[in-house]
């Protein structure tokens, strides 16, 4: 499969039209019409504004790696780090959070709670 029969899978896997699909991302009907037939080859900006828009795994829509949709757990953090403007460390402190049992989660709060009472 090319990047031309993904985009289109990937469109009938959203139940859009092309119309409605280029709308998301910015571009016309036309557009997305071209890249399916494979008249023009899409650029990597919407290439990314599409992966963005609808959670696709950027590798499986140029290349055809790895599944069609990215993991939600990558993509919510990676939109956090894009809005907080997050650095690797932020994001390694916001992973291993995730990943603590309940009851380490209560110790780490606990212990942030008494550094923040100290203020």
């Amino acid at each position: 499969m090319n990047i031309s029969e993904r985009f289109k899978a990937l469109r009938k896997a959203k139940k859009l039209s092309q119309q409605s699909f280029g709308e998301h991302v910015g571009v016309s009907r036309s557009v997305i019409k071209n890249i399916e037939n494979e008249l023009v080859e899409p650029k990597d900006l919407l290439i990314k504004q599409i992966c963005k828009e609808y959670h696709v795994n950027y590798l499986w829509l140029t290349k055809g790696a790895g599944e069609m949709f990215s993991d939600d757990e990558d993509y919510i953090l990676d939109e956090l780090s894009e809005e907080f403007n997050l650095d690797e460390l932020d994001k390694q402190i916001i992973e291993a959070y995730l990943k603590l049992s309940h009851d380490e989660k209560m110790v780490f709060k606990n212990f942030l709670k008494q550094i923040f009472d100290k203020k």
